[in-house]
């Protein structure tokens, strides 16, 4: 990871700054190309020559921009690159223009993508509701070369909550991507204990289960654990990792004890059309999982528009998803 968090960079005064501005020594290789690959895509950018002879890199108003004291040192809008492979990487994929880094190379994906391990930052807030942000970065492009945006923003309104992602591509190429949340909820729930718990959907289906070989997605499609439209939940049920609804589960849900009188949790999900139901065996959580895409098919494709469900975003456009959740006690 080579962009800096703002917290880090003590010479408060480049957070401000627009544009690239591009710190750098004259006879330094990293340098050398760095410019180099800044003039031949086209770039309009400010240069901050440090004369690494003179030791200005070790400056108090340099090590406060980078800790490390070396160059190059990149300032794009405000926030920090540094390390030159990972400055040309971030550069190929913001300047308009034809990149010069080839398309169609492999990269390794974690299991879950890379969001939920990536840090965000708070982008604004108010009462009861915050936005934060996630950006693409050196260490995004290493797995998935774009450049995105993706605003996730939590809202509460009484026993209410409501949770938004919208994604953005601001790339110059068609954007595939799927996008999941992973919520995990008391089972059972306060004040329900010792009471069996069920999941309702609203639209009373019975959905086809869909379950994990090896961390891909098996191709079998296996009868309903639904039964008009309630799963009655049991540990059993995840001995064989996750239940998976590709599609049929609506877009609404009851989750509690199946004593109507007792505490329950509504569900609503927004352009989510496939739905993930997990727990460890013996946990006292269970996971309701809205998705927009699924895991690589077992055989299947390489790519990322291969898996099910997956979306692919045109240039400047944007995606929505979402879910509510509200408390009945």
């Amino acid at each position: 990871m080579v962009q800096l968090s703002n917290d880090d960079i003590l010479t408060r005064e480049v957070l401000d700054w627009t544009g690239l501005h591009l710190f750098h020594f004259r006879f330094s290789s990293c340098s050398i190309k760095t410019r180099i690959f800044l003039n031949l895509r086209g770039a309009s950018w400010q240069s901050h020559p440090i004369d690494l002879r003179g030791n200005e890199n070790y400056d108090d108003w340099f090590l406060g921009l980078n800790p490390r004291g070396l160059v190059p040192v990149l300032v794009a809008d405000g926030a920090v690159h540094i390390e030159s492979n990972d400055i040309i990487t971030y550069l190929d994929q913001i300047l308009p223009g034809t990149p010069l880094i080839p398309a169609g190379r492999e990269a390794e994906m974690a299991q879950h993508g890379f969001a939920r391990r990536s840090p965000f930052s708070l982008e604004a807030s108010g009462v009861g509701w915050t936005r934060h942000v996630l950006r693409e970065s050196a260490a995004t492009l290493a797995a998935y070369p774009f450049a995105f945006r993706l605003a996730v923003t939590h809202a509460i309104d009484g026993a209410a909550l409501a949770v938004t992602a919208e994604v953005r591509n601001e790339s110059e190429a068609t954007m595939p991507f799927g996008l999941g949340f992973h919520p995990a909820f008391r089972w059972p729930l306060p004040g329900a204990e010792g009471l069996p718990h069920a999941i309702t959907l609203a639209n009373g289906a019975e959905p086809a289960l869909a379950r994990l070989e090896g961390g891909l997605l098996s191709r079998e499609r296996l009868p309903s654990p639904f039964r008009a439209g309630r799963l009655d939940l049991h540990p059993d049920l995840f001995a064989e990792d996750a239940l998976i609804f590709l599609e049929g589960a609506g877009d609404a849900l009851r989750y509690g004890a199946a004593d109507a009188a007792a505490p329950a949790l509504s569900f609503r999900f927004e352009n989510t059309p496939n739905l993930g139901i997990w727990s460890k065996p013996g946990a006292p959580f269970v996971c309701i999982e809205p998705w927009r895409g699924a895991a690589a098919e077992v055989g299947g494709g390489r790519e990322i528009e291969d898996r099910p469900y997956a979306m692919r975003l045109p240039p400047g456009e944007s995606a929505r998803f979402g879910y509510a959740v509200a408390v009945h006690a």
